[in-house]
């Protein structure tokens, strides 16, 4: 019973009972598994190590790739700066390299290091990658189990290689271009740089210089005004005035005037007045050919006014003659007959200057500047005149004399011994223009004293003090009914 069970196991095959097996055959196929095992392996291994490659080659292709573009858009920049800096100063400059300077040298040096590196690859590389490729292809000859995606793979990579090296060789031809156009305009451009950098020194020197004389004159400015507010304030307040001694042109000194004017408190410009015209000796203080200054409506007072002596520091009584502006075209006159058709009357003028200033420091500056120290007028009634050839005749032939309190005469003249004021008013007419001004109807124009003054004060070293009560200018032969025309100041004492 127990043999019947044992046959019956064995004919059933128990899954316990493993069955004896040939070595041989066993060997037979170890050697077969090991084989497919190791042929598997070494194909797959020689595929990784060709993987490997190609990707790192591909690897560094791209990286030098991107490299190149780089450059690539640096030296488009460069192209792009440099032709804009072209376009601007020079266009097709040759220079000498030698005039190219140590900082466009080394630019150039940078070039060249750019363009060598733009080179695709060193010949070991080159020699590397074929040998790679080879091998490629070898294993592609002798394994059938490599994918043919791999093939297809690989020319595709051949193919690429192909494409960007024909595109570098363009690439490197249109470097070389662009390397002689920036070595054309750097060089020029360093010309450029040195030029500017020779006319801005030179040019900050000037500025340097001009911005030290302009604070200069601000500063000389500045003091010169103090000075003429001062002078100002003393010709008010009956002070000494202190010398000017400031050199300057008379075109500077008589805009002073005009500051000097809008300072004193006496008013507006209702005229201008001259001297310097007749045959005395000329006056130290005067500017060759004559001196010109303003009237201004605070300096006047009614005809026949008394004035007190202590009105004055040092003022004296001054026989004058004036007309008054009648059109403007008198600006553009240029006949004696024009001139006095830009006039249409004779007005009997008297003023008392008053010069208390210190001799040793007097100037011609100061004179104009002082606005000539005029500080009190009188005008009499206007005498309407004609631009006629009779007129010119009367003007320049009247006589005139000054008589007091008891119609004694003082002193008398004619204007045929003094000046032509017809030739005044000229002069006084185109030392305006030339300062850019203007006259206008209604203007006063005094031409300077006709001869006779007399001091006011006592112990003034011009001359003993008028002794009278009255200083009264009259102008003969000018009005219609014969008459004479004139101006009184009255002395209170």
């Amino acid at each position: 019973m127990a043999n019947r069970d044992r046959r019956l196991e064995l004919e059933l095959g128990d899954s316990r009972v493993i069955p004896r097996v040939d070595p041989q055959f066993r060997r037979s196929l170890l050697l077969l598994v090991l084989d497919k095992l190791l042929i598997g392996g070494l194909i797959g291994l020689f595929a990784w190590f060709v993987q490997c490659n190609l990707q790192q080659h591909q690897a560094t292709l791209v990286a030098e790739q991107t490299n190149r573009d780089r450059r690539a858009e640096e030296w488009q920049r460069v192209r792009d700066v440099t032709l804009e800096v072209s376009g601007v100063f020079t266009e097709s400059v040759e220079v000498d390299r030698k005039l190219v300077s140590a900082g466009v040298r080394r630019m150039l040096a940078v070039l060249n290091d750019a363009e060598a590196l733009g080179r695709v690859m060193t010949s070991d590389e080159r020699r590397e990658l074929r040998q790679v490729v080879e091998n490629t292809e070898d294993a592609l000859d002798r394994l059938s189990l490599v994918n043919a995606t791999l093939a297809d793979s690989a020319d595709e990579f051949l193919g690429e290689l192909r494409r960007t090296r024909s595109d570098l060789v363009n690439r490197q031809r249109d470097r070389r271009a662009l390397r002689i156009d920036a070595q054309r305009l750097l060089a020029a451009y360093a010309t450029l740089l040195e030029n500017l950098r020779t006319t801005s020194i030179l040019a900050l020197e000037a500025d340097r210089n001009a911005v030290a004389d302009v604070l200069e004159r601000g500063r000389n400015r500045r003091m010169i005004r103090a000075e003429v507010e001062a002078m100002a304030d003393d010709f008010v307040n009956l002070r000494m005035l202190t010398g000017f001694v400031h050199e300057m042109p008379l075109a500077e000194a008589y805009r002073w005037q005009d500051a000097m004017v809008e300072i004193l408190p006496m008013g507006e410009v209702i005229g201008y007045k001259t001297g310097g015209h007749d045959p005395s000796p000329p006056n130290p203080n005067f500017p060759p050919g004559g001196i010109r200054a303003h009237l201004l409506a605070g300096m006047f007072r009614d005809d026949g006014d008394a004035i007190r002596v202590d009105e004055t520091a040092a003022g004296f009584l001054e026989a004058d003659f004036a007309f008054r502006v009648g059109d403007a075209s008198i600006n553009t006159a240029e006949t004696d007959l024009e001139i006095l058709a830009g006039l249409d009357a004779v007005v009997p003028f008297a003023e008392i200057p008053d010069p208390w200033y210190d001799p040793e420091t007097a100037t011609v500056n100061r004179m104009i500047v002082s606005n000539m120290i005029s500080r009190w007028a009188f005008a009499g009634e206007a005498v309407p005149i004609e631009p006629t050839e009779e007129w010119l005749t009367r003007l320049r032939s009247f006589d005139y004399a000054v008589l007091d309190e008891n119609d004694a005469v003082i002193q008398e003249g004619s204007m045929a011994e003094w000046y032509d004021p017809i030739a005044a008013v000229r002069w006084l007419r185109d030392q305006l223009r030339d300062s850019g001004k203007q006259l206008a109807p209604g203007h006063l124009l005094s031409l300077g004293n006709v001869g006779i003054m007399r001091q006011i004060h006592e112990g003034s070293p011009r001359g003993p003090a008028y002794a009278s009560d009255q200083f009264r200018l009259e102008y003969y032969g000018l009005t219609e009914d014969g008459g004479p025309a004139t101006v009184t100041i009255n002395i209170a004492r």
